[in-house]
């Protein structure tokens, strides 16, 4: 099984309800939920927390875990068997990090039928994390200006993602990591809008293939 660290506010006792229904019937998966630490700028209080996972995932001999935030939410494209294609087609190209989704992108480059490389990125809802790239999250101590999200994308060059994307947010009307997410329908938004940008490099790339 894939050991799956899901970090949760103790208060938010909704959203701890919410991911335990989403893995209830997974059972490729080993689920464990992490009680998140509180910071007054919850940014801070999710790398903090990140840290801490990956400090404990390192004593162990995987290859990889997942990384999970309580708001994360199974697409209909999810199967066992697509995770673990992705995961070794993420391996074959030495990346850091495989994403299940993201709510936005900067530069995307299609690798595969089901996988881009990503530049600048948000969203870390459902992250493999590669052993390979956790002595460079431990080794960050400046935290304090900058998202999980955005900062793994400037540490890393090897970031790809699934699509269709297997993984999005659920809305849950507010956010604790990121204030601009509070507003109802925004992070909804976020995610259809890089679902069609992707969507038309896909059908691009499909298109070129068909004449050949």
């Amino acid at each position: 099984m894939i050991r799956v660290n899901c970090i949760n506010l103790e208060s938010r006792t909704e959203r701890k309800n919410h991911i335990e229904i989403e893995f209830s019937d997974r059972h490729e998966f080993n689920l464990r939920i992490v009680q998140a630490i509180k910071h007054e700028v919850g940014a801070i209080g999710l790398w903090q927390s990140l840290i801490g996972v990956v400090k404990e995932m390192s004593l162990y001999d995987d290859e990889y875990f997942i990384f999970c935030e309580d708001d994360h939410t199974f697409t209909k494209h999810y199967t066992s068997g697509v995770l673990q294609e992705g995961i070794e087609t993420a391996k074959s190209h030495n990346a850091d990090i495989l994403l299940g989704g993201v709510s936005w992108l900067e530069t995307a480059v299609q690798v595969s039928d089901r996988m881009f490389w990503v530049d600048k990125y948000t969203g870390n809802q459902f992250v493999v994390i590669f052993n390979k790239f956790y002595p460079v999250i431990l080794g960050i101590t400046d935290f304090e200006n900058m998202t999980a999200d955005k900062k793994i994308s400037e540490l890393s060059e090897n970031k790809f993602v699934i699509f269709p994307f297997i993984s999005l947010q659920k809305e849950f009307g507010y956010s604790d990591a990121t204030n601009n997410n509070n507003n109802t329908g925004r992070v909804d938004y976020l995610f259809d809008t890089t679902i069609k940008k992707l969507s038309k490099i896909d059908k691009v790339r499909r298109y070129y293939c068909n004449m050949r």
